[in-house]
């Protein structure tokens, strides 16, 4: 089914505009999961000038990047009922 999440904290989804989850009853896959990585950089960037001068700079370090943000309030999502009906997981987001 369909639903629309309506609070962050605590997570809680309103699926098929009846239905309100929240809680423990949601299992979230990886996905819609907020992930954060570390990378290294150690490159030069393109050289660049006029004429008889060019110069390029050192990128040097290391860097926090997000690779997926954690769920936000008006997103759409795809959930799955799972058997018994008393808990739900949560694919993915939809996006237009």
């Amino acid at each position: 089914m369909f639903g629309v999440v309506t609070a962050e904290k605590p997570l809680t989804i309103m699926a098929d505009q009846r239905l309100m989850i929240e809680g423990k009853k949601i299992l979230l896959c990886s996905s819609v999961v907020e992930k954060e990585a570390e990378e290294t950089y150690d490159m030069y960037t393109e050289n660049s000038g006029g004429g008889t001068t060019y110069h390029s700079h050192r990128i040097l370090g290391r860097k926090k990047v997000v690779l997926n943000n954690g769920l936000k309030k008006g997103e759409k999502v795809l959930v799955l009922r799972m058997q018994g009906g008393q808990s739900f997981l949560v694919l993915d987001r939809v996006v237009n």
